[in-house]
């Protein structure tokens, strides 16, 4: 098998069911087209929208030409962009060289061979002007793959040089391409003289080779091991020394800290008292302003839900008589409505019958003048007459029924205004009422948030007051015991009015 070829496809195993194969797979065909709908697919990259055709499907996302093409160029241009990914996944190569030009199709299968090498193992020129990478004389996983099959004793199929592996069974191999060939002496079968001895001792040698691989593995890996476990051992022992050295600098940096804290202890112990006595009655003041402010804040918080609860009292009142004068309005426009329309079918009624009987006169006359001296012309005009009637009838029910139908249904359209009406009213007073509601939750929010200010406010004081006396405190030696009426005119200062 060709270098060329072994870097193009991958190693499969394949062969019948005694002995198995290492060969590169053929190419799958390709399914059968299908008829796909076109629809606009967004690109996620320039978020343009293009037919589903013509856009370019990855792992998780679909790219259009351009702006797949771009990703690539990208990739191939800075390694550490390096393979070409969307949402950390690497693109497939075969779905990179379908839809870029040959030319970027080239120059990534360069950068797929060039930076699959470790930087420390890769090759440029040396030339100032070119520092292009230099091909290495072989491909290194063709190599262990050719020393691998040393080791094991694989043999290569004459024809499709794909690699074969000998499991059990004679020396007698067939490989996935039909040639038949001896594993002994690699030549076509039954043409050699191979015995099973020269199988076994081929074998047996794969076997030692195996063996003595394995066991210089294992060496290795023993010895890696060792030496790890020796740097292990050292970092160890290491850190303990550190630990045991900053531990008695601690000790030592611990007590010189006790000797100076004592010492500061008794120097400072007079002003440190009269500190404590001053803030002692600056909060005491400060409790009784805080109290008095609660009492405050809570009478208002009372008269504001006797206003709020009065307001929404009237709101209601005033709303349910707007309604009901508005129910009495569209309940008598319904009534009148309903009688407008009863008149008009009435009329309607009466007109029809005057209507009908002008023309049950006409055609009686006419009847008359064309039966006129012909013999049995007065049954024969009674009988066409009850036939007119007849006819009439069957009109006049079906407008009957059609008077009763129209009616019927002015009546339901009529009570479905009304209806409306009322639910808008329903309506309104229910959303005046969740008005209500929410304004009444929220003055509570409101208040709620005012006590919590409030608290606040007293725990900010409590806080500034703590932190004038710790700065009063800290200040050592160089400061100084503010008064009574210092402390108070400072507390009024930076809290602000009550």
């Amino acid at each position: 098998m060709g270098e060329k070829e072994a870097t193009r496809r991958p190693f499969r195993l394949g062969a019948n069911s005694s002995k198995m194969s290492v060969e590169g797979p053929s190419e799958e065909g390709s399914a059968s087209s299908k008829r796909k709908e076109i629809y606009p697919v967004e690109c996620v990259s320039c978020l343009d929208d293009f037919n589903s055709k013509d856009m370019v499907k990855v792992t998780c996302h679909r790219y259009c030409r351009e702006c797949f093409e771009r990703l690539i160029t990208t990739a191939v241009q800075n390694e550490q962009q390096w393979p070409p990914k969307c949402c950390l996944n690497d693109i497939p190569f075969r779905t990179i060289l379908r839809y870029v030009p040959k030319d970027l199709g080239k120059t990534y299968k360069d950068r797929a061979a060039e930076w699959k090498i470790p930087i420390s193992q890769r090759i440029y020129c040396n030339q100032p002007d070119c520092g292009l990478w230099v091909r290495p004389d072989h491909d290194r996983d063709l190599a262990l793959t050719k020393a691998l099959a040393a080791d094991e004793g694989w043999q290569h199929c004459l024809k499709c040089q794909a690699l074969v592996e000998h499991r059990e069974a004679c020396q007698h191999m067939t490989c996935r391409c039909g040639y038949e060939f001896c594993y002994v002496c690699n030549q076509k079968w039954r043409t050699c003289t191979c015995t099973m001895d020269q199988l076994n001792a081929i074998k047996a040698g794969a076997a030692t080779r195996r063996q003595e691989r394995q066991r210089r593995e294992a060496e290795a890996e023993s010895e890696l091991q060792d030496a790890l476990r020796q740097i292990e051992e050292f970092e160890r022992e290491e850190a303990l020394k550190a630990e045991l050295l900053r531990q008695d600098m601690e000790r030592q940096e611990e007590e010189r800290r006790q000797r100076e804290l004592e010492e500061r202890v008794r120097l400072e112990s007079l002003r440190r008292h009269q500190i404590e006595v001053k803030y002692q009655g600056l909060r005491e003041m400060l409790d009784q302003i805080h109290d008095l402010q609660e009492v405050i804040v809570r009478y208002q918080h009372d008269k504001e839900k006797e206003l709020a609860s009065h307001e929404a009292s009237t709101s209601m009142i005033e709303l349910e008589a707007k309604q009901q004068a508005e129910y009495l309005e569209v309940t008598e426009m319904a009534a009148q409505k309903l009688a407008t329309k009863e008149q008009a079918l009435a009329t309607e009624y009466i007109l029809r019958v005057i209507e009908e009987k002008k023309t049950e006169d006409a055609y009686l006359q006419v009847l008359e003048g064309f039966f006129a001296g012909k013999p049995a012309s007065e049954a024969r005009v009674e009988e066409l007459m009850r036939q007119l009637r007849k006819k009439m009838d069957k009109g006049w029910r079906a407008w009957v029924r059609w008077r009763k139908e129209e009616a019927a249904a002015y009546k339901m359209k009529v009570e479905e205004e009304r209806t409306i009406r009322e639910e808008i009213m329903y309506s309104v007073k229910k959303r005046h009422e969740e008005s209500v509601e929410e304004g009444r939750r929220e003055l509570g929010r409101r208040q709620a948030a005012e006590l919590r200010w409030v608290t606040f406010v007293v725990a900010e004081r409590a806080q500034l007051l703590a932190r004038m006396e710790t700065a009063e405190v800290e200040d050592g030696a160089n400061g100084y015991i503010v008064s009574g009426s210092e402390g108070e005119a400072a507390y009024e200062g930076v809290s602000g009015p009550s």
